[in-house]
């Protein structure tokens, strides 16, 4: 009988060893599947019990992107604001959700085109700098095509006895060549420290939608409006987003009834009058054509008005002009920086008559892509 019984017992024993080893099997490999789960980016995946397809479609041509939101969500724009520092902030979007529960903002900024897209989120999210920043969290991905890197964290605070976890901010990079689009949203707000109303988890849903519908498309040909000069005899293109007749040959305000600017520091040298001035209000981009009375040959347009311009200026840096050719003129180009904004300067002489183009903007493929609409008519 105790033969019969231990016999059974090394069965149960069997038994409960496997059963042991199975679930320890199962539960290892669903907490692996966990695991990776938790490390495989979220980013543009869409909620499906969410439609865009009847949301508003936002397009902005003076940065070159669109995306889509709700329709009782609004859009607007924040007044631009220079920072001294690498980190120029040229551009800020804000989508706000009804009663301005969430607030998704988008900010541009300029980047360098040698930087990729990881170099470029490191330089401008600061990510080392974890003084404020707690439960740090990283992913990578992809939007439209787009690569993307998103952060997760919650900001640390300290005041007099107290410290802890204000709220969580969520914050998405996308890079194209020469610009870095910033999107962020803060929820998850501490009670006791001022925000007491957060985001409902729909809503951060919705933000994040908005997200995945940006795309990317620069400034298309098709945005473009025409000017034809009769007087000089030429035409030329610029991005809508551009007011055209802004600021007279002699003076320094640009005054179009919405705003004044002060552009002191880039009028022409006293020879040169000021045909054409667009001024993006926007963006603080300028570009202009004039004619330089004062020469009459080719040498002289290069070098002795570039000579006078770059003195009265003060640029700080002029490299060797590239020789160009627009619609079959040749012009010179100088790249030139007053310490303050990047531009170029084209320089090219037709029928005896110097004419120069000049533009600035964080954007310089903007600049050039409107020079090279430049075009004689006679």
């Amino acid at each position: 009988m105790f033969r019969y019984l231990n016999h059974r017992i090394s069965i149960l024993v069997s038994v409960a060893i496997i059963i042991a080893v199975v679930t320890f099997a199962f539960g290892g490999f669903f907490i692996y599947q966990h695991y990776l789960n938790s490390q495989t980016p979220m980013i543009n995946v869409q909620n499906p019990n969410i439609q865009t397809a009847d949301w508003k479609t936002y397009k902005n041509t003076i940065y070159g992107y669109s995306l889509k939101y709700p329709t009782n969500w609004e859009v607007g724009s924040v007044p631009v604001t220079w920072l001294p520092s690498n980190n120029d902030n040229v551009y800020e979007n804000n989508i706000v959700s009804p009663g301005s529960n969430l607030l998704l903002k988008l900010e541009i900024y300029k980047k360098d085109p040698n930087l990729d897209y990881r170099q470029a989120f490191k330089n401008y999210s600061n990510i080392n700098n974890l003084e404020y920043r707690h439960n740090f969290k990283e992913t990578d991905g992809v939007i439209n095509g787009t690569n993307v890197s998103k952060i997760d964290y919650c900001v640390y605070r300290e005041v007099g006895l107290f410290s802890g976890c204000t709220q969580d901010v969520s914050e998405t990079y996308i890079a194209t060549d020469n610009k870095l689009f910033v999107f962020s949203y803060e929820h998850n707000f501490r009670s006791g420290w001022g925000k007491e109303n957060s985001p409902s988890q729909e809503y951060i849903t919705i933000a994040n939608n908005i997200i995945n519908t940006f795309i990317y498309s620069g400034i298309q040909s098709t945005e473009l409006q025409t000017y034809a000069n009769n007087e000089y005899g030429f035409t030329m293109q610029y991005p809508q987003s551009f007011t055209l007749n802004c600021r007279d040959s002699l003076g320094f305000e640009v005054k179009c009834g919405i705003a004044d600017f002060h552009y002191d520091n880039i009028n022409f040298a006293s020879g040169v009058k000021n045909i054409l001035p667009v001024v993006n209000l926007g963006g603080q981009d300028f570009f202009s054509v004039g004619v330089d009375k004062d020469v009459k040959d080719e040498a002289s347009c290069q070098n002795e008005s570039l000579e006078r311009s770059f003195a009265e200026h003060g640029y700080k840096e002029a490299t060797i002009g590239k020789i160009m050719v627009i619609n079959g003129e040749t012009f010179y180009r100088y790249n030139y920086n007053d310490g303050l904004y990047p531009g170029y300067v084209y320089f090219g002489n037709h029928s005896n008559e110097c004419f120069v183009m000049m533009g600035f903007s964080q954007d310089l493929g903007k600049i050039d892509q409107m020079a090279k609409t430049f075009k004689f008519t006679k």
